[in-house]
């Protein structure tokens, strides 16, 4: 409640106002024409106040104060806990991208429609956000808001956590800015890691973030993007976080982070240095300790490294191999060609939805790790040329090698055979180990994989790892696809385009939908396959389509399974596989099409999506 005296300084202030716009005139002719025509009584209060709100004179007092609009303050959700510490993220809108100048609306050529989408993601410790898809123009429209929870409560005393705890959390909000296009393909367009703490001297702050490129240009700077934050619930008064507190706790931390990385570096060089005393040949192994990020700094390549539980979200380690494996590869290019040795954090690799050998074997690991196995990423070179995979040590001392572009794995038995493409191993590392391989030969099927032994492998000391742990890992987020209205979507533009293509040939396509819910056992058989890695019988499935198929009929049928889910794609994918262009070509008495589509969900919606197109026909010989 406000004192008296502030109440008549308000009173003031609102006089002076009114007098400097006049109004008080305008209310005295109003009051003289409303005489005249009511009589020389004003009548009652309430009568005279709804002629001036119906004259309009209310309002213009209302304006002429200038009162500010502000936003609605944030309320807190029902559920959140009164002993928490929250963030109130809100996104207030993009500028200066001007690289994307060509998207303008004003771009007579473009349809709204067919704008490409820019979408911002945030990872918070153990939280992740996504905006809603804004199309990419110039000063992009972005207007969302999160709410993340910062601390739980960390006193006896049941209140929530002070400014004090808040100021000595060392974790910066990562964002990805990612540009989707309408062909389902994907871009990085950017990252930074916003500082937070800066909301605690004033509970809120306005800021505008400057996002620098990535790649080969990541101190170039590409658009910014302006952010509200609000400290929730803020109590100002019991603890007092002044600007130079807030400075120097940063200070602090980029110095001590500095000095780790400093420390590591200067134990690395030397240990490079006792390694290539062993043997001479040591210099031109793939002995990698270093790598760089994509906004340009240099990592101990075991930072990126740490356990990744995925909750409920992931089976198995078979399961999480899959899961990696449908992640999109994409080999980046450098400018003026050749490839660039840019590792990608995990947060940016699952936003883009797609990255290089390097990330899925990053991201596997992490995974298997989660998994409690002992695993470590493998470098080496494969028939191709330099390569990344995963290998898992067994109790037995067996080694199982696990390929991260395609979820197969391989033991050490299946080299001898050669059944896989490794060539040499040179290195490998976990969060907590790095191990150079210095045996006379790195052969891979001459390689000795006891870790422990200092003959055959040189490692680092572990303390010196932990020391450059990276940031926490982010976790991965629950698909939200409706599986049954997708593969039912899918199906039905593929009939059309088969219809279509057959009416092109001046044949029919009828479809047999009995047919088509049969095919539906073998699509979940073949995707079981891909994830144990082993072939289950299909006993059932082969006797179903027997019964289905009269003796005089011919059966073809072709699966293949999808990464994307675009119906116009498949359909490519289709006339190009031979099997399958026999099938839409086939002529024959009593001719039936068959088709089914499964869609098998993985998190951060991944999808496998199998499509089985098959026919039954008399065989007729055409003169």
């Amino acid at each position: 409640m406000l004192s008296q005296n502030k109440v008549n300084q308000l009173k003031s202030q609102i006089h002076e106002q009114l007098q400097s716009q006049n109004v008080y005139s305008n209310i005295r002719q109003f009051l003289q024409d409303f005489m005249k025509i009511e009589g020389t009584k004003l009548g009652k209060e309430d009568s005279i106040i709804d002629a001036l709100k119906e004259k309009g004179i209310v309002d213009e007092i209302v304006k002429s104060l200038n009162v500010p609009k502000t936003d609605p303050k944030p309320q807190l959700p029902v559920s959140a806990s009164p002993t928490k510490k929250y963030l109130h993220v809100k996104i207030m809108g993009g500028k200066a991208f001007i690289d994307h100048l060509s998207h303008t609306m004003e771009d007579t050529t473009l349809s709204p429609n067919s704008l490409p989408n820019l979408v911002l993601h945030l990872h918070f410790v153990n939280q992740r956000f996504k905006c809603n898809p804004v199309p990419c123009t110039v000063e992009p429209m972005f207007d969302d808001s999160f709410l993340i929870e910062l601390l739980p409560n960390v006193n006896i005393t049941g209140k929530p956590a002070d400014a004090g705890s808040l100021l000595h959390m060392n974790a910066p909000i990562h964002m990805v800015l990612v540009k989707h296009f309408n062909d389902g393909t994907s871009s990085l367009v950017g990252t930074h890691s916003l500082e937070w703490r800066k909301v605690l001297k004033t509970g809120s702050i306005i800021t505008s973030v400057e996002f620098g490129g990535v790649g080969s240009s990541p101190k170039v700077p590409i658009g910014i993007i302006d952010f509200k934050l609000e400290l929730l619930p803020y109590t100002p008064n019991v603890t007092v976080i002044t600007e130079n507190d807030i400075t120097m706790q940063l200070r602090n931390e980029r110095a001590s982070r500095a000095e780790s990385i400093q420390l590591f570096f200067m134990y690395a060089k030397a240990w490079w240095t006792d390694y290539l005393q062993i043997r001479k040949s040591h210099n031109h192994r793939l002995v990698k300790i270093f790598t760089q990020t994509e906004n340009g700094t240099d990592m101990p390549v075991c930072s990126f490294l740490q356990p990744l539980r995925a909750g409920r979200l992931i089976d198995s380690p078979r399961h999480a191999a899959r899961f990696v494996s449908l992640l999109a590869f994409e080999k980046e290019e450098s400018l003026g060609g050749g490839s660039k040795d840019i590792w990608h954090t995990p947060h940016t690799f699952l936003a883009k939805g797609k990255g290089t050998v390097e990330d899925h074997a990053i991201l596997l690991c992490c995974l298997l790790l989660g998994f409690g196995l002992d695993a470590y990423v493998a470098i080496g070179t494969d028939d191709v040329g330099a390569h990344v995979w995963v290998i898992t040590k067994v109790q037995d001392g067996s080694v199982v090698f696990w390929e991260s572009l395609t979820g197969v794995r391989y033991t050490q038995d299946d080299l001898s055979k050669k059944s896989t493409r490794y060539r040499t191993v040179e290195c490998v590392f976990s969060n907590q180990s790095f191990y150079a391989n210095a045996q006379p030969s790195d052969n891979i099927l001459h390689t000795v994989f006891s870790f422990e032994d200092p003959a055959l492998w040189k490692p680092m000391n572990p303390d010196a790892i932990i020391a450059v742990k990276g940031s926490p890992l982010p976790p991965l987020m629950a698909p939200t696809i409706q599986v049954i209205p997708m593969e039912v979507e899918i199906e039905t533009a593929l009939r059309h385009q088969i219809f279509e293509h057959r009416k092109n040939m001046g044949l029919t396509a009828i479809f047999d939908e009995n047919l088509g819910y049969l095919l539906g056992q073998a699509l979940s058989l073949y995707e079981m396959e891909r994830i144990l890695g082993v072939g289950i019988p299909n006993d059932e499935f082969q006797q179903s389509i027997k019964r289905a198929v009269p003796e005089n009929h011919t059966f073809k049928g072709f699966p293949i399974q999808f990464l994307h889910r675009s119906p116009s794609r498949m359909m490519l994918a289709f006339l190009r596989a031979k099997a399958c262009h026999d099938i839409f070509n086939s002529r024959g008495d009593q001719f039936r099409y068959a088709l089914r589509g499964k869609v098998f969900v993985f998190p951060e919606d991944v999808t496998a999506f199998w499509v089985m197109v098959a026919c039954k026909y008399i065989n007729v010989h055409f003169g």
